[in-house]
């Protein structure tokens, strides 16, 4: 029985695996600068000291939009929260209109992995509210139009 030779091939010594190498390795570092690029790009794009400008005036519109817009609105909280903690919930309460907020639970960052059940009873208790809601007022105005 023969033993299997052990080649070892330096990449100098074989220019077509080197070259296969060589483009497998560029081909790599650009796949996973490709995949990074949204998180090198996301946080320059949240708008810090009044840059970057564009994005400053779409969250002042936004905020604008939801201190005075009658769409009803639902905001979910964890506590501590990252994002959203309960002081910012309270804030958000307090400063736009027709919205509610509803407490779910512990939780930091992904909200919905640490509470679906409550976030998802949430929700749907929320939108059947809105849908009576929304039935009984249509029943208001027809009765008051009534001759």
């Amino acid at each position: 029985m023969s033993q299997p030779r052990s080649e070892h091939i330096h990449v100098a010594e074989s220019t077509s695996y080197g070259a296969i190498l060589a483009k497998n390795s560029v081909a790599f570092r650009e796949r996973q600068r490709n995949a990074r690029y949204p998180i090198h790009v996301w946080p320059n794009e949240l708008p810090t000291g009044g840059t970057p400008s564009r994005n400053v005036r779409v969250v002042e519109r936004v905020g604008q939009w939801l201190r005075n817009s009658e769409t009803p609105k639902l905001l979910q909280y964890t506590s501590p929260g990252v994002l959203i903690p309960p002081e910012a919930a309270e804030w958000a309460a307090r400063n736009f209109r027709n919205i509610e907020t509803q407490f779910v639970g512990d939780g930091l960052h992904f909200i919905q992995e640490d509470n679906p059940e409550a976030i998802g009873r949430g929700i749907a208790d929320w939108y059947r509210r809105l849908e009576t809601n929304e039935h009984d007022r249509n029943n208001n105005l027809v009765e008051r139009n009534k001759p």
